[in-house]
Order: structure tokens, then sequence, then C-alpha cells
């Protein structure tokens, strides 16, 4: 299985979810992380509020907002007309809010699927640190 992740200039590339089998430099091998690990959600499980398309929720960024449709990651969550244009947008609310404060950016976006750039936006809207419980677990890996 690989993953779609999305750099800061818009280029998409695919991530392999299984570990190389060529090791790294001997130092590194005692801190190798497998992108399986990356994508481990510490802190779960999770789940999305009770909404349906047209009901309105609370958005820690923007608001209250009007759900129009689910995202297609793993764990499907609500989405919203960006208000000041563009396209859909996740609702950050509930547990969503919780996993940005909690886990690693690649595991957000992956699992609620976003991209790499907006949770790392939203992190700093919420005053959240570098470090969450979840990239110091990966660390310590």
């Amino acid at each position: 299985m690989e993953i779609l992740t999305e750099s800061d200039r818009g280029e998409k590339s695919l991530l392999p979810t299984t570990p190389t089998t060529e090791a790294p430099s001997t130092s590194a091998n005692r801190n190798a992380v497998t992108n399986e690990e990356r994508l481990r959600l510490y802190f779960c499980p999770y789940q999305a509020p009770p909404t349906h398309i047209g009901d309105w929720l609370e958005c820690e960024i923007r608001g209250e907002l009007q759900v129009g449709r689910w995202s297609d990651g793993p764990i499907p969550w609500p989405q919203a007309k960006n208000p000041k244009g563009g396209g859909w947008m996740l609702v950050v609310c509930g547990d969503l809010a919780h996993a940005i404060r909690q886990e690693s950016n690649i595991a957000v976006a992956h699992w609620f699927g976003g991209n790499l750039k907006t949770v790392s936006q939203w992190r700093k809207v919420l005053g959240v640190n570098a470090s969450t419980p979840s990239t110091k677990q990966l660390r310590w890996a």
C-alpha cells in the first residue's frame, strides 16, 4: 500500500507504507522508523461527530460551518466549503482537534484525509508545539 503525499509546492508523491529492504547506515539502524510507525495513531480510537450533511458544526479554526460532504480518508470526517473560497476543508472539531494536538502530522493527514501542509497550519493556529506526544513516541521508537 502507498500513501499519496503533497509537498509545499503542490507536487504529489507516493510514500510506501512498508519498510524498505535496504538497511540504512549502522548508526541509523537503531533509530530507523518504518512508515507504518509514522502513520500509527497513538491516542485512538477517533470517531466522527454524529452529524449529517446540512448540519452545522463549530470548527475550531473557522467557526460555524455547514457540513457538505465527508472526507474519503480511512476515518471519514465531515467537510465544509471553505468560507474564504477554494475547495472543501475538514471541520476541525472533536476527535480531529484532539488528534491534531496529540498525533504526528503525517498520521493525521493520512487517517483523516487531509494533507501535511494543512495539518501543520492547523497546529500553528491551535498553538500546538512542534513535538506532540505522538512525535515524541516516534523519536524514542
